[in-house]
């Protein structure tokens, strides 16, 4: 039986819950009205566990219109999963029990968005997909390992797939990812010139510019990393 000191708690935490999300919110019009409403049809709730389901609900409805990037995300989530604060008192520790799984539940909400983004708009670099496929594999353990200690079996299958099959989409643009090279030249070319060197394709060479970080796509750096020629 859920006590009033566990209801309080929980109370307290679907507040905070609330706030951790509100940045993802702000990212379009769109997403800001959704969250508004989310706010009141928690405020109409007068169950506390039932507001945990309609947070839940109002987070998949923030991901359906795009809200968020994967960055955002992760950052909600991890905001989330602070909630509530560690204590010493054991007897607020028995307190915040309820608050706490309710915590694991809206944070794997939240990676699960994460992992969607990601779906939607897949990095294409190779530095920014693997680090991408790091914070996925290793930031989520925790939160499914929290959702297994509740029993929470439903949400744990539902964000272990939504995980893999990001991570999967993730390996497969690695696998078509030119490997990066040091490129050195004897002197400044420009860029259209190198372009035809190393890829024959002159096209490229606003992509050498982008990479190089070069000022102007006359005089390209000595020394620059590019994708390897052998590997386009």
């Amino acid at each position: 039986m859920t006590d009033r000191y566990q209801t309080a708690a929980l109370a307290e935490a679907v507040l905070g819950f609330v706030e951790a999300l509100r940045p993802v919110a702000l990212a379009a019009e769109q997403a800001s009205d959704l969250m508004a409403t989310t706010e009141a049809a928690i405020a109409a709730t007068p169950d506390e566990i039932d507001r945990v389901a309609v947070l839940v609900n109002g987070i998949r409805d923030l991901g359906a219109v795009g809200a968020g990037s994967f960055g955002d995300w992760i950052a909600a989530a991890g905001s989330v999963a602070l909630i509530p604060a560690p204590t010493r008192s054991p007897a607020l520790t028995v307190a915040q029990d309820l608050a706490r799984a309710a915590s694991q539940v809206v944070a794997a909400a939240c990676w699960q968005e994460a992992a969607v983004s990601l779906l939607v708009t897949l990095p294409t670099g190779r530095e920014d997909v693997e680090t991408a496929r790091a914070r996925l594999a290793t930031g989520v353990e925790p939160i499914l390992d929290g959702l297994a200690t509740i029993g929470d079996g439903s949400m744990h299958t539902a964000v272990r797939e939504t995980i893999d099959m990001a991570i999967a989409g993730l390996d497969e643009i690695v696998l078509n990812i030119a490997p990066m090279a040091l490129i050195r030249a004897i002197r400044n070319l420009p860029s259209t010139v190198l372009a035809w060197q190393l890829y024959g394709n002159p096209d490229r060479a606003g992509e050498i510019v982008a990479l190089s970080g070069s000022l102007t796509p006359l005089f390209l750096p000595l020394e620059m990393t590019l994708p390897a020629p052998t590997a386009i």
